[in-house]
């Protein structure tokens, strides 16, 4: 009766291990690509919202003279003909 016991034990104890050998592996390469999904999905996300951004300057530099007036102020340094400039400290 014992034996029949310790058998089943065996058994048992053998089939875990084999389940972990078989399962465990699979398991993490799951976890690895989930992690690299999520990652993946938010620099997706962030270059939509980039993507978004420049579309919306592009809009800006085709129609608003203004923009790109204040554009050149800024970035270029320009003025209208016959301005004058003065810089502040």
């Amino acid at each position: 009766m014992k034996a029949k016991w310790f058998l089943y034990g065996v058994l048992v104890i053998g089939w875990v291990w084999i389940s972990g050998v078989i399962f465990l592996p699979p398991l993490e390469k799951l976890k690895k690509y989930t992690l690299r999904y999520e990652k993946l999905e938010k620099e997706i996300s962030a270059l939509k919202e980039e993507f978004r951004r420049l579309k919306k300057e592009r809009r800006k530099l085709e129609e608003d003279p203004f923009y790109i007036e204040t554009l050149a102020r800024k970035e270029l340094k320009m003025c209208r003909p016959g301005e004058t400039i003065y810089r502040v400290r």
